[in-house]
């Protein structure tokens, strides 16, 4: 992978210093693959932090739940309807 990285560095700076090659040699097909590779990687990572996002913003969320049941005088109905908006909101796309 680090090999396909690299080539695809190096044809990039060649681009840039005007030496553009055929996009139908075995070259420019690796270093587009390269690219396909490296993307897929990003955004499954990028799914993986999303998910990691949403478990601590529950477990916050869970939290203050339980901090707030405990204060005396707390509207706990108001909380929870806070509490409810915020999943809601967090499950839409």
């Amino acid at each position: 992978m680090e090999s396909q990285v690299a080539e695809f560095e190096v044809a990039i700076s060649d681009a840039v210093n005007g030496s553009l090659p055929n996009r139908d040699t075995p070259e420019v097909q690796v270093i587009v693959k390269a690219a396909q590779d490296e993307l897929r990687r990003l955004l499954r990572r990028r799914l993986e932090i999303a998910r990691r996002i949403g478990t601590v913003k529950q477990t916050i969320a869970g939290l203050c739940n339980l901090i707030g049941d405990d204060e005396p005088g707390s509207d706990k109905r108001a909380m929870r309807r806070r509490a409810s908006r915020r999943r809601e909101q967090e499950l839409q796309p």
